[in-house]
């Protein structure tokens, strides 16, 4: 459970960053939530619905129980290839505002 902790806190960290340039408020987890939604939108892909959703459940407080390591390892799949795209959209973003 620690280590996915530790990832998802990786993610809600990036998830921060994207929302402050963007002017996103991140007040609690239906906030985060309503962010992938959005950036589903902007990228006209729902897989990153999906891939929160799987990143979501590496998170203690809403997956308690102890998880298979196939399971573990999708959504750590999940969780790594969200923050890719959030990095390259934070790299974009930066790249706009010079």
């Amino acid at each position: 459970m620690e280590a996915g902790e530790s990832y998802w806190k990786s993610l809600s960290y990036i998830m921060r960053a994207v929302a402050e340039l963007i002017g996103f408020s991140l007040e609690n987890y239906q906030d985060y939530y309503s962010l992938a939604e959005y950036l589903a939108y902007k990228f006209n892909d729902g897989s990153v619905v999906v891939q929160f959703l799987n990143a979501e459940r590496l998170h203690g407080e809403f997956h308690p129980r102890p998880q298979g390591g196939e399971s573990f390892n999708r959504r750590v799949s999940d969780l790594k290839a969200l923050t890719e795209r959030l990095r390259g959209f934070l790299a974009s973003l930066a790249k706009s505002s010079t």
